[in-house]
């Protein structure tokens, strides 16, 4: 079962389109508990998976006017505390365990590494990664049973290896850093394809 939105967000302020932000998400979720359609025997052997993209650092208003390290910092706590909040509310409906994915090495993605004529990834937004999975980690940590699937070293491993790390696996991939077609059209059709993919989403709940 999913309750995911294409566009949301973390934070209120950076779901585009008006679409459900995390929590309302998650509202979503309780009220099925609550009004009987998800039962209490199936919540015993579920598990929820949190899926964070990156919506609220990528164009997002919220974001517009953060020059200073302290600035940048403080919002990313804001949306890592949000995510933290919400996996607790989960768990307290009776989710069993909870998976929250941390971000990819989002200045490996087409849209950072086209200024560099896809060369080379975006080190800010890799560091502004990293910042985010390190809070994320401090939050997650000594919760039971919630987990944290380490999307950046998976994806790190491909796209931006260091010397004498994961090398034989990269070079299987060809085209790390570029896109598989590309639109010079801001309303094109590639754009928008990837586009629909960030978010952040309750993703999906395994009810057995």
């Amino acid at each position: 079962m999913t309750f995911a939105y294409a566009g949301a967000g973390v934070l209120d302020s950076s779901s585009t389109h008006k679409v459900p932000t995390l929590a309302k998400q998650v509202d979503t979720f309780r009220k099925m508990v609550k009004n009987g359609t998800i039962t209490q025997q199936q919540l015993s052997r579920s598990v929820a998976l949190v899926a964070i993209s990156g919506n609220d650092y990528y164009g997002s208003s919220s974001t517009i006017g953060l020059s200073t390290p302290n600035d940048i910092n403080a919002y990313i706590g804001k949306v890592t505390k949000e995510i933290a909040a919400n996996v607790e509310q989960l768990q307290k409906l009776g989710v069993t365990k909870v998976v929250v994915n941390n971000l990819h090495p989002v200045g490996c993605t087409p849209l950072q590494t086209r200024t560099n004529n896809y060369t080379a990834c975006d080190v800010f937004g890799n560091l502004g990664a990293s910042v985010h999975n390190s809070n994320l980690k401090q939050t997650m940590e000594g919760k039971k049973n919630v987990h944290v699937a380490d999307l950046y070293t998976a994806f790190s491993n491909i796209v931006d290896t260091a010397p004498g790390k994961g090398q034989e696996l990269s070079k299987q991939f060809k085209r790390k850093l570029s896109p598989c077609c590309e639109s010079f059209d801001s309303n094109g059709y590639c754009m928008r394809t990837t586009r629909r993919f960030l978010g952040a989403s309750l993703q999906r709940v395994r009810l057995v």
